[in-house]
């Protein structure tokens, strides 16, 4: 199985997050679109992923897909599409 190749159903919609503004929803995958994408919150069944301090949350890269059940996600700073399940 290719690791890169997503199962994920896409065709029930995505949204776009782009501030620091706390967006609650049922997403199943979190896609990285700017090089200084850092998570104040990720809530769901993922674990050390986010950090409530900037300066310690890890900046994830353009492209980089986080699958799961989520919940909840707040920025400090970056872009993500959010695809819902």
């Amino acid at each position: 199985m290719n690791p890169n190749v997503r199962t994920t159903n896409k065709s029930n919609g995505v949204r776009l997050i782009s501030d620091t503004t706390a967006v609650t929803g049922n997403f199943s995958v979190v896609e990285s679109l700017d090089a200084a994408t850092k998570f104040h919150t990720l809530a769901g069944n993922q674990s050390n992923v986010a950090n409530t301090t900037s300066g310690s949350a890890y900046a994830f890269p353009v492209g980089t897909s986080i699958e799961g059940n989520f919940t909840e996600i707040k920025l400090h700073a970056g872009a993500v599409l959010a695809y819902l399940k």
